[in-house]
């Protein structure tokens, strides 16, 4: 499966591994031949498609009855493949015959399988003993980085680096970029970075924008994992252990280090106003693929699947390789860059999946990217790079109104939205009245409560 995914193979050339065989009884050869009887039908469409299928499984039959000992069924079964396959069935003997001799002589003289190590091997010993320093266990635990991207944050990247900090996962580092702050942030983080080893810190001399500086940390951080902390979000101390446990766990399940992991937790707005979050997949079946890509893109729905709190970065854990894969984030961006990846992930049939456990408390604190502007902007250049995709079902169209009319709602413009909500109705009556009917209502709540005043 790595191969078909273009993976590479490499080696160490130093002996470091000592290898005991033990004999091989008629039951577990008779296992072996199941599972691979089993991998040939697994990859059957690309072994035909290769024209390597029939052979491989009557190969697989000599092969069998040579270990067995089986010598009539191994002459016949040897024939009928020089007949019908006689170069590939030569060159195959000529590489597979050496090691079916060893074998043989191995199970004659296992008597002296308990004869002392050569001095050889203990030096391979003493030489990995060097070339693989063990500390304390550490080395069996992944190294995971917590990164933020710090832009005038004087005010609350104490908070953020307390909380990453303070989690309790021992292998850790913590990689800040600070994106060309003028407030003082960045001499607050070269104090920290002095007081505790585990922060590094990158300046940008300029201002870049958060998908570039989110491009920093992918390109540096030095952990299996990244986790991104916002610099004015607070993360409980357990939110990478978790994390990291679950993502661990769906891999070994599903086969697929294609996974991005959300942590649930709250939003908290300034006049006290809170919001639960859900992380996607926690109440149903995770979205993997196209189900994510067509929710987040033209919000069509699966049955059955939870989209939750949908693909926020400052709550996102995933192996660092995930992300420099797919090139990390669109730095052209200034807002919506979160969902892009996803979508671009979900392409690759990425995975999303999340924890339960209310770990994030992310605080909603505004800015002038946060803008209506900003944010039609960079929805309609997500849009426009999937402009093919989305006119294959007819959704670009829709789209694009239903983004202009969301522009002016936020923007104040009432009256040009309420244009663009009949233009809709009248272009995609039954996708509008379902769209419109399923937000409409829990939008004009939560921004009434958003507005009302300070709850103390």
């Amino acid at each position: 499966r790595l191969a078909q995914a273009g993976g590479h193979f490499v080696g160490v050339a130093q002996a470091l591994v000592l290898q005991t065989m033990t004999p091989t009884s008629e039951k577990s050869m008779a296992e072996e031949y199941r599972n691979m009887r089993y991998l040939l039908e697994k990859h059957r469409a690309l072994m035909e498609s290769a024209g390597q299928y029939e052979f491989c499984l009557r190969w697989l039959g000599v092969k069998q009855a040579w270990l067995t000992r089986r010598s009539a069924n191994f002459a016949k079964e040897l024939l009928l493949l020089v007949l019908r396959y006689p170069m590939l069935t030569m060159r195959r003997l000529a590489l597979a015959l050496p090691n079916w001799g060893l074998n043989r002589a191995f199970s004659r003289f296992h008597g002296h399988r308990n004869a002392p190590r050569p001095q050889a091997v203990d030096r391979m010993g003493q030489a990995a003993a060097k070339l693989l320093p063990l500390d304390g266990g550490q080395e069996s635990l992944a190294r995971v980085t917590v990164g933020i991207t710090c832009f005038n944050a004087a005010a609350t990247i104490q908070r953020a680096l307390d909380s990453a900090l303070s989690q309790d996962w021992p292998n850790l580092e913590v990689l800040v970029v600070d994106d060309g702050s003028s407030d003082g942030s960045r001499e607050l983080l070269a104090k920290a970075a002095a007081a505790d080893t585990r922060i590094r810190v990158i300046a940008h001399t300029s201002n870049r924008g958060c998908a570039a500086a989110r491009n920093t940390l992918v390109e540096s951080a030095s952990g299996d994992f990244l986790a991104f902390f916002d610099d004015d979000d607070v993360s409980s101390a357990h939110r990478v252990r978790l994390q990291h446990n679950r993502l661990l766990a769906y891999e070994r399940e599903m086969g697929t280090q294609m996974v991005a992991c959300y942590a649930s937790g709250q939003r908290i707005y300034p006049n006290g106003y809170v919001v639960p979050i859900r992380a996607v997949g926690v109440d149903g079946e995770p979205p993997v693929g196209l189900a994510m890509a067509d929710y987040l893109l033209s919000n069509r729905r699966r049955k059955g699947v939870f989209y939750g709190a949908g693909t926020p970065t400052c709550s996102l854990m995933a192996r660092t390789v995930v992300f420099r894969g797919l090139g990390g984030f669109d730095a052209a961006m200034r807002r919506q860059e979160d969902v892009d990846f996803a979508v671009r992930l979900a392409f690759k049939g990425g995975h999303f999946i999340g924890i339960p456990e209310p770990v994030l408390s992310q605080y909603a604190t505004g800015g002038g990217e946060k803008g209506a502007n900003v944010e039609f902007e960079s929805f309609l250049r997500l849009l426009n790079k999937n402009a093919d995709y989305l006119r294959a079902d007819g959704s670009y169209s829709y789209m694009r109104l239903w983004s202009e009319m969301r522009y002016r709602h936020f923007a104040g413009q009432d009256a040009r939205a309420a244009w663009m909500l009949a233009r809709l109705m009248l272009s995609f009556p039954l996708r509008t009245f379902r769209h419109f009917a399923g937000s409409a209502s829990r939008r004009f709540i939560h921004e009434r409560r958003m507005k009302s005043p300070s709850r103390g």
